[in-house]
């Protein structure tokens, strides 16, 4: 090939590709000594391996794709400065925040209904799967009930029990002979480490609000297992009762 200048010769067209020779003229500290490069070596120089942090240097706004990331990042979070705080405990952290003061229900409206004769019958039963509720708070079991048919009185009682009998169920509550029409059953309580406090089990009442006088029952109630509330009604005379809905609701303390 005749002499020619580096500018008139064919562009290449496309990147430094690795099979590529170069010609190169290496100092020797005297003269050049025409040597030869591959383009791969020449790759490998340019990139130069990883950089650590605090060697790179020039400003770092003048990097935009870089600003521009790092301004979209969340700010650091200070408690009570930019996340608040529940009633004044930091949500920062490991672990759990336990919170008072929340409210767990079950509620159950199946119309349930039966024919029943002088004598105590079980009418309606209402599993309560572990860990429903809580071991400490207050409670409120309403159950609304009555006679259908009939003009017989009408007693319900409130129990509790690991199956869905009778037998072996602990009593929590007794209602008064109510004669006909509908009535509400309801009960306060105090749910403390898995035992219920409440007015007296056999004492006859629909609704516990009474002035003193009364005994107190406690009933056992561990939260963390399945039970049952079972709903007995005991007529005077054969009737038709109802079961209209069952409410049992509890406030975390």
């Amino acid at each position: 090939m005749s002499n020619i200048k580096i500018s008139q010769l064919p562009v290449k067209g496309a990147n430094l590709a690795a099979a590529d020779l170069l010609e190169v003229s290496e100092f020797t500290g005297t003269g050049y000594v025409s040597k030869s490069i591959t383009g791969q070596e020449i790759i490998d120089a340019a990139s130069g391996g990883g950089v650590d942090w605090g060697d790179i240097t020039g400003t770092l706004s003048s990097q935009t794709d870089l600003q521009t990331a790092l301004d979209a990042k969340q700010d650091d979070l200070v408690s009570g400065t930019n996340i608040k705080t529940i009633n004044g405990s930091s949500v920062l952290g490991s672990g759990d925040l336990v919170v008072g003061g929340g409210m767990r229900k079950y509620v159950n409206t199946t119309l349930q209904t039966a024919s029943i004769t002088p004598g105590e019958t079980l009418v309606g039963s209402y599993l309560i799967p572990s860990n429903t509720f809580v071991s400490n708070g207050s409670f409120e079991f309403l159950i609304k009930a009555g006679v259908s048919s009939g003009s017989s009185s009408l007693q319900a009682k409130l129990y509790i029990n690991t199956s869905s009998t009778l037998t072996g169920a602990t009593l929590i509550a007794t209602s008064t002979n109510n004669l006909g029409a509908y009535f509400n059953f309801v009960r306060n309580a105090i749910l403390s480490s898995n035992v219920i406090s409440l007015l007296g089990s056999t004492f006859q009442t629909n609704i516990d609000y009474i002035n003193g006088g009364y005994s107190q029952s406690t009933v056992a109630f561990d939260v963390t297992a399945n039970r049952y509330f079972l709903v007995s009604f005991t007529p005077s005379q054969p009737t038709t009762a109802e079961i209209r809905g069952v409410k049992f609701v509890q406030y975390e303390s």
